[in-house]
């Protein structure tokens, strides 16, 4: 007797077992939904940490892709850079795709989940991405630096080498400029700062913050400027400036000089 009862609860409970999983939502289990992830052209699994350099990205942003297991009844892709704290909603369902440009110095925490009709969300895909920026920006931080020597110290010739005069906007204005503010002022104390390189081929965004600062601690600034290069030869020469008062120094406008380097 006691035999049957056992069997009579253990019936019980594989019933209850069953009915249960047949309520739950068809991706319940633990098969991700998000599959075939691709992170620049590289398979990334869930969990990984991948490192990219800036040869790596496609025209200097991170591309990733992937596919969804089984789209019925999913009605969006959300993705999110930011360890889930802001979301996007994808245009596609499977295959998606997301592209970002990377800051310097910055570590992201991708994740990607599916939404259901009912509003469901499936098990978040996770992903550590670090962009290796340090090789490109060292390489334009020492441009800056030799343009910085080079123009405290008021050498126009020299100065005027880091540009392409053949492709830089109205070249010979802009050397004039220059030529008024080496004549009208004497080694001023600049400091430029990269935010961000975004390279595409031979052809490189650079973001910088500058200061200029005068004898009387006054200052110019800027944020976030843009300074382009290019490859000419096998040598990166800038061939546009968003905002050229980084350099020069308009009339009437020398406040002293500085030699403190």
């Amino acid at each position: 007797m006691k035999t049957k009862n056992n069997l009579n609860k253990l019936f019980l409970l594989l019933s209850l077992i069953s009915v249960i999983f047949f309520f739950l939502p068809s991706h319940s289990n633990a098969e991700l939904i998000i599959q075939e992830v691709m992170i620049c052209g590289r398979k990334v699994n869930n969990g990984d940490k991948i490192t990219l350099r800036y040869k790596d990205l496609e025209e200097g942003q991170i591309k990733i892709s992937g596919k969804v297991l089984d789209t019925k009844d999913i009605v969006a892709v959300e993705v999110s850079i930011d360890s889930a704290n802001t979301w996007i909603k994808l245009d596609k369902v499977s295959p998606w795709e997301y592209e970002f440009i990377p800051k310097t110095g910055s570590e992201y925490t991708f994740l990607a989940h599916t939404i259901s009709k009912d509003g469901t969300k499936s098990h978040n895909f996770i992903a550590i991405i670090q962009p290796d920026t340090q090789e490109l920006i060292s390489t334009f931080d020492g441009i800056f630096k030799e343009m910085r020597d080079v123009y405290i110290d008021e050498r126009l010739r020299e100065f005027l080498e880091f540009f392409d005069r053949e492709s830089y906007p109205n070249f010979v204005a802009f050397k004039e400029n220059m030529e008024n503010t080496f004549d009208q002022s004497s080694n001023f104390n600049l400091k430029i700062s990269i935010r961000n390189v975004s390279l595409d081929g031979d052809t490189a965004l650079v973001r910088v913050d500058w200061i200029k600062t005068y004898e009387d601690v006054s200052r110019d600034t800027g944020y976030n400027n843009i300074i382009r290069f290019h490859k000419v030869n096998g040598v990166w020469k800038i061939f546009d400036i968003e905002d050229e008062k980084n350099f020069i120094v308009g009339t009437g406008t020398f406040r002293g000089n500085i030699t403190d380097r």
